[in-house]
């Protein structure tokens, strides 16, 4: 069974490739990387907390959701819901290309996409070196700062913008 043309169009952009070609193979292969309505996969949400939810359970992706300016091939979003990472962001994209694992200290100072090692937890959060080597301290707008902390990866944050 083929799936219907718009679901093919939303698998083939977040891999890279037209709709039509995984639709029935007639389509030119590769998506035009100059085309101005190139997407990018949206692959999780943050909610409550500056929690993420579901995609450090390997879901995902969501939706596709038009790329920024400067997007790369790698990069991918995550949208706010709710006043996480404070009022104004809600419903904001958040775009990142690269994940560092394990974060290294040119990240102090920097909002990334983390997530916590030894669980599940995604959060989106400054990245601050903390007291001890190889522990991290957790900033943000809205919510207390989490001290002490091992980051398996981060993500830069590479830009936000309204969900349009």
């Amino acid at each position: 069974r083929k799936p219907p043309l718009d679901g093919a169009e939303r698998i083939g952009a977040a891999l890279g490739v037209s709709g039509r070609y995984l639709f029935d193979g007639t389509g030119p292969k590769l998506r035009k990387k100059d085309d101005s309505s190139r997407q990018v996969p949206l692959v999780g949400y943050v909610g409550a907390g500056a929690e993420t939810f579901l995609f450090a359970n390997g879901q995902g992706p969501f939706d596709t959701v038009d790329a920024p300016d400067d997007a790369t091939d790698r990069t991918v979003a995550v949208e706010i819901r709710g006043a996480s990472v404070g009022a104004i962001f809600d419903q904001r994209l958040v775009f990142y290309d690269r994940i560092d694992d394990p974060p290294h200290e040119g990240l102090a100072g920097t909002l990334c996409v983390v997530g916590l090692d030894g669980d599940d937890h995604i959060l989106i959060k400054e990245m601050r070196l903390g007291r001890e080597p190889g522990l991290w301290d957790l900033l943000s707008n809205t919510d207390p700062p989490i001290y002490g902390v091992h980051v398996a990866w981060a993500a830069p944050v590479r830009s936000m913008r309204p969900r349009r």
